[in-house]
Formats: C-alpha cells, structure tokens, sequence
C-alpha cells in the first residue's frame, strides 16, 4: 500500500476504469511521478476493472476562467518535453487546483503519451483564450474578442500572439509577461471566491 496516502487527507479522488486496453495507459501515466502533477497513489484491480487513487484537488481553473494562471501550467508542459511525453487532452477541466494555490496537471484516461514532438502550445493557446475570456473561439482561431479589457499591446495579448508561433513550453517561459512580479497569494483569493461561487452554483459570467 502506498505510504503517501497515509500522509495526506483523507479526501480522495478514485477513477475507474473497465476497459481491456486501461492496465498498460494506467501503467504509463505511473510512470510520472513528479510533484507538479496529479499521479497516481494507489491501484486497486478487480476482475475487469481498475480503480485508480488520486490526491483529492477541489477545483479545476475551469472554476476561475478570466484569471490566467499560465507560468504555473507552462512549467509542467515543459517537463513533459524534457520527458518526451505528450498530453493528448490538455484543457482547463484537467488542471486542478488546491485552496492555497497549487496547480497540477491530471493525465486522465489516455492523456498521455510518447512523443517525440511539442504539440501542447496549440492546445494552451485555447487553455488562455478561455481563461481571459471565459469560452474559446470557433475554428481553432487564436484571438481575444474584448480587446478593451485586454489590449492589443498588452503583455498577455502579446503572449497569446507567440503561442502561434512558438513550440516550446521552456522559450514561451521566458516572455516579458512572467518578469511582472506576482504571487501566489493573488491565486488564493481567487480560489476562495471560486470555491464559494462553485457551492452556491453561481458561475462567472462570460
């Protein structure tokens, strides 16, 4: 039995699965033991189902669009390039986040894979897009509708922009938009406000 679970809360997430093909996609994401992501603590096998621990996260940035969050998920997207890994479904219902601010990123069923190319930039660009402004666009276009709260020479527009045509995690972390000084505590607050939204059903408006 692992250790880390007797460590941690007793609040859990448990994934199940019951597809022939899961035991060797559950193997691989094992694999990834690294503290900025979401791995797995325990496996649990009956007959043809797989029952897959987790460290319990309250929320997701989909419960905090228009507050972008993106040196935090650049950093874990850049270990999976030095890993040579891909993540397949990367959105913001896949990034979890705690009450004091921390991000990871969960693999999910068959989210990751070997790769020997980056093709998580492509799929940022839409995490941001949706962050700022709460949806994205149609036809995978990159681009912010409310240029009057985010204008076209800001840091973060700019950013946006770079994602076209910049394929590594690792250079896009060194834009101007991350030499603004911030910290964590900005994300708490936001978190908090988040969380009581999320228990009284309110959503942010777009």
């Amino acid at each position: 039995k692992d250790s880390s679970l007797q460590n941690n809360s007793s609040l859990i997430m448990v994934q199940g699965f019951n597809r022939p093909e899961t035991k060797e996609q559950v193997q691989s994401i094992q694999k990834i033991q690294h503290h900025k992501f979401l791995y797995i603590q325990e496996v649990f096998f009956y007959k043809n189902t797989i029952s897959a621990i987790f460290k319990f996260m309250p929320l997701s940035l989909s419960n905090i669009v228009k507050n972008p969050i993106i040196n935090k998920i650049l950093d874990r997207l850049s270990y999976l390039e030095r890993n040579g890994l891909k993540h397949q479904q990367l959105k913001c219902s896949n990034m979890l986040i705690d009450y004091i601010g921390n991000i990871k990123i969960y693999e999910g069923y068959k989210a990751i894979i070997h790769s020997s190319t980056h093709q998580h930039i492509k799929a940022l660009s839409h995490v941001i897009i949706q962050l700022i402004q709460g949806y994205t666009k149609k036809d995978d276009v990159v681009g912010i509708d409310d240029l009057y709260h985010w204008p076209s020479n800001s840091y973060a527009i700019d950013f946006l922009l770079a994602t076209i045509y910049i394929s590594k995690a690792a250079k896009l972390l060194k834009h101007l938009l991350f030499q603004i000084p911030w910290h964590s505590r900005y994300i708490q607050g936001l978190i908090s406000l988040a969380n009581v939204w999320l228990n009284q059903g309110y959503k942010y408006p777009a």
